[in-house]
């Protein structure tokens, strides 16, 4: 509505334009450039039109361009080598058409989706945004004003209504953080790493990989198509700034979380999970399947930090994966048996959640575990370290964490209320220490002989004094009507006590 005809500079259409506020429409798609300039969309978006950018909707003819010119990059390499005639190579480029669009088409579908996902996040992630945006300024990257996104004044505002940014702001953001990734990994040794050579191969059609195999390994721009391919599977997946906030909480630069996320991605399974929540359009509410992708997310959270935190750096992408994968299989498979029946009440109300918004149970079953597996490295770890069993290692833990109200703890700490970036900080903090108790507890527990119960209930005897303190204010904090972050610091210093000594 600010915006004058003159600013638009397209006069044959200054008789039919109208504002973003004025439209009726629901959504908007724009099949060609510049069909709304950057204010219209925002005003459209925060009318609750559902709306892109141009850059967003138009990206599968840049991403089609790039395919072909790899392709042919390829091929011609293997023409001039007098392996195809130039006749072969036209008839395979015209036999590949069809698979070719649907990866065109479905790196974009994740481009769209992704901005669905961090829409649904809302004004939980705003704070981090504009970390993010500030950085990028900072960095002269990113001219906010040239972008059109919110200055101080406006974000302050958005921060205190609960308001996130639009689609058509987060288009931008997603852009930004695709472009600053591509560069650092680029500039780092991921794409050389030899376990990438699984993203090198995906990128090609299926005739490619089976009939030049040694010809894509060889690709001039090798380099390049795995770190395309690394970026767009991270952003799409976890979002625009979770890199940043990833450096940030672990000190760690961009390729080493992009190699922690590969390894969570690859020993979680979650390629086969994605795959199953998006051939449910159309079939379940599109409400259920964001807070599904929202779970796995969650997961990545918290074991891509723990990878990053705990593991030998620069990490092995194949080694780790190959280390934690049958681990976490186990674990998946067997809960009904690991699990108490606290936990387990957990597990099943979750998963009946999902099914009854129409997703199927095995899938629903998986999802509904991610937050129970979150645990998964430690255990797995701890049996490695022990020569114990997982299952035997989980299912000690589990009962400490339910003894002693550790889950309990961490679901109070993910609903407190933090105000501002520091807050989330001291919050994310208290979980990380209620995990690492969890562990320690676990492996002192370990020592005793018996079933887990039995165990459990020795060294509790043992450490009497301690554990009654620790009870005497579990019960306490469960009578409150809130629990804050002080009463939080509190137990979880009591907590500490626990493994002292």
């Amino acid at each position: 509505t600010h915006e004058s005809n003159t600013e638009i500079g397209d006069r044959a259409n200054d008789a039919i334009r109208v504002n973003g506020t004025d439209l009726r429409c629901r959504v908007v798609g724009e099949g060609g450039n510049l069909g709304m300039s950057q204010l219209g969309r925002i005003e459209a978006a925060l009318a609750g039109v559902r709306v892109n950018t141009d850059a967003i909707d138009n990206s599968a003819g840049v991403d089609t361009s790039d395919h072909e010119v790899n392709i042919k990059i390829l091929l011609n390499g293997v023409v001039a080598r007098g392996d195809m005639t130039m006749k072969q190579r036209d008839a395979l480029l015209a036999g590949m058409t069809d698979e070719v669009g649907q990866l065109v088409l479905s790196d974009n579908y994740r481009q769209t989706q992704a901005l669905t996902v961090a829409q649904a996040r809302g004004a939980e992630m705003l704070e981090p945004q504009a970390r993010f945006i500030r950085a990028l300024e900072r960095a002269g990257k990113l001219k906010r004003r040239i972008e059109f996104l919110p200055d101080e004044e406006e974000l302050a505002e958005r921060i205190a209504d609960r308001q996130g940014l639009t689609r058509p702001e987060l288009a931008v953001l997603l852009a930004y953080a695709k472009i600053t990734l591509y560069d650092d990994l680029l500039a780092s040794d991921l794409p050389d790493d030899p376990f990438m050579a699984d993203d090198l191969m995906r990128y090609f059609p299926e005739p490619l990989r089976e009939r030049f195999a040694e010809a894509i390994s060889g690709h001039r721009l090798r380099r390049e198509i795995v770190a395309t391919s690394v970026t767009n599977s991270l952003v799409n997946r976890v979002g625009p700034v979770f890199v940043k906030e990833m450096m940030e909480k672990t000190g760690m630069g961009p390729a080493d979380v992009a190699r922690a996320y590969t390894i969570v991605r690859d020993a979680f399974g979650l390629r086969a999970l994605w795959t199953a929540v998006d051939a449910l359009d159309t079939l379940v509410p599109a409400p259920a399947q964001t807070a599904m992708l929202l779970d796995t997310i969650a997961l990545m959270e918290r074991a891509v930090a723990w990878f990053l935190t705990t593991c030998a750096h620069p990490l092995d992408i194949a080694a780790e994966t190959a280390a934690f994968r049958s681990g976490i299989e186990t674990l998946a498979g067997d809960l009904d048996a690991i699990l108490d029946p606290e936990e387990a009440g957990r597990l099943a109300a979750r998963t009946l959640a999902y099914t009854a918004e129409g997703v199927p149970a095995e899938l629903a079953r998986r999802i509904a575990a991610l937050p129970v597996l979150a645990a998964a490295p430690d255990l797995v770890r701890i049996a490695a370290r022990t020569g114990r069993a997982v299952e035997e290692v989980a299912a000690v833990y589990f009962l400490l964490g339910r003894r002693f109200g550790l889950e309990w703890l961490r679901d109070k700490a993910g609903a407190v209320k933090a105000d501002n970036h520091w807050q989330k900080q001291a919050t994310a903090a208290l979980v990380d220490d209620l995990f690492a108790h969890q562990t320690q507890l676990t492996v002192r527990v370990l020592d005793a002989a018996g079933e887990p119960d039995a165990r459990v209930a020795a060294w509790m005897t043992q450490r009497r004094p301690v554990v009654e303190r620790v009870e005497q204010l579990l019960s306490e904090l469960r009578t409150q009507p809130a629990v804050d972050l002080a009463m939080l610091a509190v137990a979880n210093r009591q907590l500490r006590g626990l493994t002292a000594g």
